[in-house]
């Protein structure tokens, strides 16, 4: 999560999620200071708006971004890049992370690497340097993707497997090697 420059006493965030996922979310901000409020989007007339942020705190990329494009719309972009990096993850030097991204706990996510607007990237997976995973692509848990792969927009890794390979768009490749 980039760093906000902001007062924290006086900020507040609102997370908009499904179950689990906001939970994990909302103790994070308020761990860092912030006031929250959970909206859970299952209500159809749900107020978004609470306060200085917002947090989109959902799985699927697809909903996610449909979601962000609807409080954009209502409100206009509120400062906030909308990317949760896992405190437990790890991203290194040179690397580019686009809008509404998620990097779960113990990702690696090594030098050089772009992760496309609201990509995923799942607990244990490694993107193995100067790799490029394209808009909304899911990267599954304990993937390995070796160094200089590029991933489409919209495809799918499997969980564990083992990407030597370039992946095209909207393309589901899983095993050892991912096929």
């Amino acid at each position: 999560m980039s760093d906000c420059k902001h007062n924290i006493k006086e900020s507040k965030i609102t997370v908009v999620g499904y179950k689990s996922h906001s939970k994990v979310v909302e103790e994070y901000f308020w761990s860092k200071g912030f006031t929250v409020k959970t909206v859970n989007i299952g209500f159809k007339r749900a107020r978004y708006r609470y306060g200085d942020y917002y947090f989109v705190a959902i799985g699927n990329n697809k909903e996610r971004k449909k979601i962000v494009a609807r409080i954009d719309k209502k409100f206009g972009r509120i400062y906030n890049e909308n990317t949760y990096i896992a405190p437990s993850s790890f991203v290194n030097i040179g690397c580019k992370i686009g809008f509404g991204v998620i990097v779960n706990s113990m990702a690696c996510i090594e030098h050089d690497s772009k992760l496309g607007d609201y990509s995923h990237v799942a607990s244990n997976a490694t993107l193995a340097g100067n790799v490029t995973v394209g808009e909304g692509t899911l990267i599954g848990t304990g993937a390995v993707v070796l160094p200089n792969i590029k991933i489409g927009a919209w495809s799918i890794i499997g969980a564990g497997s083992v990407v030597t390979k370039d992946v095209k768009a909207k393309q589901v490749v899983k095993g050892n090697p991912a096929k």
